[in-house]
């Protein structure tokens, strides 16, 4: 099973390898090509300075650190684009290709087209979760348009991903999330442009079909708006306010979102990689939460493998440790899969 960790800054690529990961993926926003294409949330649903590399030569030192030991590095284009912004796009990937890109992820099926009869071809086409993927048929027709890869839907049960994966044609790759951002909103539904408009002092207006998005630190996203909740008839009696989705959720009984107990039947299911998200956060958590992945990953595939309850008393403990605070279940991916808490 690969681990696949985030970057976005060149020096973490060596830190990320030793603390264990296999695989690699980060954005990539080049300046020359933000008024063609749009910035931030319009490239790759992640905004922020500190979520996305900024220029292809980044890319390509990366490309290169990794590449040396033999690891694959992905890169996100993971949104629906106009057709304004195709061309640019189809040139950004074949720039990306370029600096040494092992694959992509996206989700338009209209972009998989594109490149495919445009000819830029990668050796891994990845389908994100925005893609929606609830079954095995939706896989297949992934499969038609070119995927080599689709990353499940993060709130399938773990019964759920076995059955895809029972169903699923055996040349195409299934991903799973394992490690932080446990969204309540589904990927591929979610409806919140997470931007504003243009600022009033920005540079000019971008061309027709290039989205925006002047929010870098994410004040003005759409999921967390805040609302004050009252009850029929009692306008007086307030709860609030609060947030749609306040992204400190994970942190707020003192962990990280995360599924690393169900990592025995998700190697079962054959699952072929598991992803740590978040891009933008500092380089020591991402590091911290590989190694927290890959020391779980081997307690899970030694040899005789532990039982489920053994695995997740030490799965927890190594929780433990990466966050300073137990295991609340708060937080949990996949929460069938634990055994029952009074039993740990």
């Amino acid at each position: 099973m690969k681990i696949l960790a985030p970057f976005s800054l060149p020096h973490e690529v060596p830190e990320l390898i030793a603390a264990g990961a296999t695989e690699l993926y980060c954005g990539v926003v080049p300046e020359e090509l933000r008024h063609e294409v749009g910035d931030f949330e319009s490239l790759n649903r992640r905004r922020g300075y500190d979520a996305n590399l900024w220029s292809l030569e980044d890319l390509e030192h990366s490309t290169a650190v990794a590449h040396a030991q033999s690891m694959p590095v992905f890169v996100t284009l993971n949104r629906f684009f106009s057709h304004r912004q195709y061309p640019a796009l189809l040139q950004l990937a074949r720039d990306l290709r370029a600096a040494g890109a092992d694959g992509l992820i996206v989700v338009d099926p209209a972009l998989m087209l594109a490149l495919r009869d445009e000819g830029v071809r990668f050796p891994y086409l990845a389908v994100g979760t925005g893609g929606s993927t609830f079954n095995a048929s939706t896989v297949t027709f992934y499969r038609t348009l070119g995927a080599t890869r689709v990353i499940l839907s993060r709130h399938l049960t773990v019964p759920e991903i076995r059955a895809i994966a029972a169903e699923a044609p055996a040349d195409v790759e299934l991903e799973v999330f394992i490690l932080h951002s446990l969204c309540p909103f589904e990927d591929g539904f979610c409806s919140f442009y997470h931007g504003h408009d243009p600022s009033p002092d920005s540079p000019g207006p971008l061309p027709p079909g290039c989205l925006p998005s002047y929010d870098p630190w994410f004040e003005g996203v759409g999921c967390r708006l805040r609302f004050q909740a009252h009850r029929v008839g009692e306008a007086g009696t307030a709860f609030g306010p609060v947030f749609a989705h306040d992204r400190a959720d994970e942190l707020r009984h003192g962990g990280a979102d995360c599924g690393v107990c169900a990592l025995p039947e998700l190697l079962e299911a054959g699952i072929h990689s598991v992803k740590i998200v978040e891009r933008a956060f500092p380089t020591q958590r991402k590091v911290s939460a590989t190694q927290f992945v890959r020391r779980a990953l081997t307690i899970a595939q030694s040899t005789p493998p532990p039982s489920r309850r053994d695995f997740q008393v030490q799965a927890q403990e190594l929780y433990r440790q990466m966050t300073g605070h137990p295991c609340s279940g708060y937080e949990c991916y996949y929460p069938a899969a634990v055994v029952a808490r009074g039993s740990l």
